[in-house]
């Protein structure tokens, strides 16, 4: 009789344990798809974040103004720096370098001087020989709006004047409530701003 009782309740134990599986993977296999989506739509390249630009007008460093109604319509790339910054005179060059290459295409490059001094600025930008134009944040009023969290930083500006904002590298100092990133990779530069153009 108990040869007889052995295998019904093998087989009870092994059905419970089909249904203990089975009701879990009701809940874990549709957990697992929404995390690997949500994964994957973050992960993805050329998909990162994006936000409308706010509109500014901000003093030019040789003189006028410079205002977001005169960019609109262009990709832009708007790059935070100040002349106390070593990564920002570390990176400068590749942005004249784009410059350069790329204003013919359209874009649009333009270094915001962040909470800096006037004189501090020219002298810093006639050592680098940048050519393109430098608009002064005085009072750091369009990098709060940014949300700029340290220097340097660069926002790149599609047409619609949404933007996606990058930190060139790894917190690598702090001052105060400042942070100081590492300057950002002229490959990783070049690359952002062919993909401005191609959108």
């Amino acid at each position: 009789m108990s040869d007889q009782m052995e295998p019904e309740g093998s087989e009870s134990l092994e059905h419970e344990r089909d249904r203990s599986w089975s009701r879990l993977a009701t809940y874990v296999v549709p957990a697992l798809v929404l995390v690997g989506l949500l994964a994957w739509g973050f992960l993805r390249p050329g998909a990162p974040p994006q936000q409308q630009a706010p509109d500014f007008e901000l003093q030019l460093l040789g003189g006028g103004t410079l205002s977001s109604d005169e960019l609109k319509g262009d990709p832009v790339v708007l790059n935070f720096w100040a002349s106390w910054c070593i990564p920002c005179r570390e990176e400068m060059p590749a942005f004249e370098r784009m410059w350069d290459r790329y204003r013919d295409d359209g874009i649009r490059i333009i270094g915001v001087n962040l909470q800096d001094s006037a004189a501090g600025a020219q002298e810093f930008v006639d050592e680098i020989g940048v050519s393109y134009p430098i608009a002064l944040d005085t009072d750091g009023s369009l990098a709060s709006e940014l949300g700029v969290r340290g220097l340097p930083q660069t926002f790149f500006i599609d047409e619609d004047f949404r933007f996606e904002k990058i930190s060139a590298g790894e917190a690598v100092e702090g001052r105060g409530d400042r942070v100081v990133f590492g300057a950002i990779d002229e490959d990783t530069l070049e690359e952002k701003i062919r993909e401005l153009l191609r959108r």
